[in-house]
């Protein structure tokens, strides 16, 4: 009866001892996966922004139409400004920066978030008592 309250002693100062561990690594695995998930929504953030402006840009660059008149052989300038095309043509190449930055970050930040969510998970201690087998076995999965 002593041997078997000794046993349970030391196993319970064992899971303990080693749960403190355990709490550590969830901690570190639980911050990394909360990093990596704020890097996915960056990168989905920056995708969506710059398809947006790319589209916004292509149509002002579409809507900016030559403001020179073709009479009688010479053209003829109605207005000096084309800031339409100018305008265009920023939202376009700021939309495609928007884009070539936003999809690797969003590839990257998912797939390292389900790869510590999956080491969290994986995480922890069981006490199996098994019929077949005499005894209490200790499992630590990692």
């Amino acid at each position: 009866m002593k041997l078997i309250l000794f046993l349970l002693a030391f196993l319970f100062v064992a899971q303990t001892t080693m749960g403190q561990g355990f709490d550590k690594d969830k901690m570190f695995y639980a911050g990394k996966a909360e990093k990596y998930k704020r890097l996915k929504n960056t990168g989905m953030l920056l995708s969506i922004a710059g398809g947006v402006l790319a589209v916004v840009g292509v149509s002002k660059i579409n809507d900016s139409v030559s403001n020179s008149t073709y009479y009688n052989g010479t053209y003829y300038n109605n207005s000096n400004s084309n800031s339409g095309g100018e305008t265009g043509a920023l939202l376009f190449l700021g939309g495609v920066a928007g884009l070539g930055a936003g999809i690797p970050l969003w590839i990257v930040g998912a797939h390292a978030q389900h790869k510590y969510e999956r080491k969290l998970e994986g995480i922890g201690v069981r006490l199996n008592i098994n019929q077949q087998n005499k005894g209490l076995t200790l499992s630590y999965r990692f």
